[in-house]
């Protein structure tokens, strides 16, 4: 118990931390040189967060400046390096989905991208001045029987923040609650689940996609009867919620 309630400090520091325009993409609990970190990846950098006794230690790197080592799985865990940190991690699964997410930005990705880059260059140039002796050509054949191509711009929806913290005095809607403070999490097949602030500190499916899926998010109940605010012997409406989260955290 003791050790959810730290993570969800964690968690709380990490969403200050946030840039107003930064989006987390995934998380997770690492052991680096013995100490407890909770290691976050968003859509700009990589951050290294510590709690201790007195305040928390936040660290982060740029995603175009990070370094992975080759991962790693044994009968004790697994592990890599991100840069100087060398995490160390119990849950496979996660460890795996994590390093998939951060590889396509590592430097040794980009150094063996610039290699094949300059090994193609003299080809690539090649290609280039052949291509431009056809549009030459095109241009001064003088036929002005076809129209011009129509080009049509397309547009693409701005990426969704993954998750939303809220406290129950700023929220307008029915506050379904028995804690002050949640943070709401939008997972695959718009599946949500709601992190608790309280003394639990647990996190539960919020909608139907999420009690069908509770694997979608780490130590989720599927069972949110703990923090189900009830008014005399009836529960209150999860609609609010439910309707503020796939608004706000759902593509």
């Amino acid at each position: 118990m003791m050790d959810k309630i730290h993570k969800q400090k964690e968690f709380k520091t990490l969403s200050s931390a946030l840039l107003s325009d930064e989006t987390i993409n995934d998380y997770l609990i690492a052991n680096i040189k013995n100490t407890r970190f909770l290691v976050a990846v968003t859509d700009k950098r990589v951050l290294f967060v510590q709690k201790k006794l007195m305040g928390e230690n936040i660290e982060s790197i740029n995603l175009n400046d990070i370094s992975l080592s080759p991962f790693k799985s044994g009968f004790l865990g697994t592990s890599f390096s991100i840069n100087h940190h060398l995490l160390k991690i119990q849950d496979k699964k996660k460890a795996q989905s994590f390093y998939n997410l951060l590889s396509p930005h590592s430097s040794q990705d980009n150094a063996l991208s610039s290699k094949n880059k300059k090994n193609n260059s003299a080809v690539g140039f090649v290609a280039f001045i052949i291509l431009l002796g056809f549009v030459v050509a095109a241009l001064n054949s003088g036929d002005d029987e076809h129209e011009p191509q129509q080009i049509t711009q397309t547009s693409t929806k701005p990426t969704m923040p993954t998750s939303i913290f809220i406290e129950k005095s700023k929220f307008k809607g029915t506050w379904p609650f028995t804690v002050d403070e949640v943070a709401i999490w939008c997972r695959a097949n718009n599946s949500l689940f709601v992190v608790s602030y309280g003394k639990d500190g647990g996190t539960y499916a919020l909608n139907g996609n999420a009690k069908m899926n509770p694997e979608f998010f780490s130590g989720a109940q599927s069972d949110i009867s703990p923090i189900w605010k009830k008014d005399g012997k009836i529960k209150v409406s999860l609609s609010d919620m439910i309707k503020f989260g796939l608004d706000n955290t759902c593509p």
